[in-house]
């Protein structure tokens, strides 16, 4: 049996970018590991972008938002079938510094820069996948749009495993709006093989179990298709 581990940034980005290619890899007995890595929203309620950020996602507590948001990541997790893990690192728009928010507003997470203040971060991001240096793929975000997490998720995979085992993952929605595209990236879209599966009914029901990120993510009903790229995608 083939061990693969979809590491995803955030709560919802293993269904949404990869819940079609999963089902695939489970009919093919391969052994899956979901790897969640920013999971914790931390406890400050005061700082003004972190008030914002709440208020916009319709929540009055960062601690309320990870409760909800975990639960709903679990069902999901539970439904799937497959094994899975948090490992409570914080989320971007939630990382403080000295009382300060480290990504203060409403674009800096979306900017593709990862703050010094991350560096610690990183490091110990880099230890706690090592463990899945035995897994035979490990699927990770392209970081289309530019989101912080998923830049640091992507570069802390590309420094610990081999090309051979890297499958790169659309980020969706972001990979819905052409300017979030760069070159770089629409190269590796272009030149790279590719694994591409419609959305299905299944994957839908999946998605519905997010139900505090989805009305927000997309604006009518999602329909797009998933996409991995590799040398080796599908194998």
């Amino acid at each position: 049996m083939k061990k693969l581990a979809v590491l995803s940034p955030h709560l919802d980005d293993a269904v949404l970018d990869c819940g079609d290619h999963i089902f695939d890899w489970k009919k093919k007995k391969k052994g899956i590991r979901v790897v969640t890595i920013f999971t914790r929203f931390g406890s400050n309620n005061t700082i003004n972008s972190i008030k914002n950020r709440l208020a916009e996602t319709g929540f009055t507590s960062a601690q309320g938002q990870e409760r909800l948001r975990k639960k709903e990541d679990q069902k999901a997790m539970e439904k799937l079938g497959i094994t899975w893990q948090h490992l409570d690192f914080v989320d971007c728009s939630f990382r403080i510094h000295n009382n300060t928010a480290i990504y203060p507003n409403r674009e800096s997470p979306f900017s593709g820069v990862i703050s010094s203040y991350d560096s610690s971060l990183t490091k110990k991001l880099e230890t706690k996948l090592r463990r899945f240096k035995n897994f035979n793929k490990i699927a990770v975000p392209l970081a289309v749009g530019g989101n912080v997490d998923h830049v640091i998720v992507r570069k802390t995979a590309e420094k610990l495993f081999s090309p051979e085992k890297i499958l790169y993952y659309i980020d969706y929605p972001y990979a819905l709006i052409l300017r979030n595209w760069t070159l770089e990236n629409f190269f590796k879209l272009i030149l790279k093989r590719k694994s591409i599966k419609p959305m299905s009914d299944e994957k839908r029901d999946m998605m519905n179990l997010y139900k505090s990120q989805i009305p927000l993510l997309f604006k009518s009903k999602p329909v797009y298709p998933e996409i991995i790229l590799s040398s080796l995608a599908g194998k």
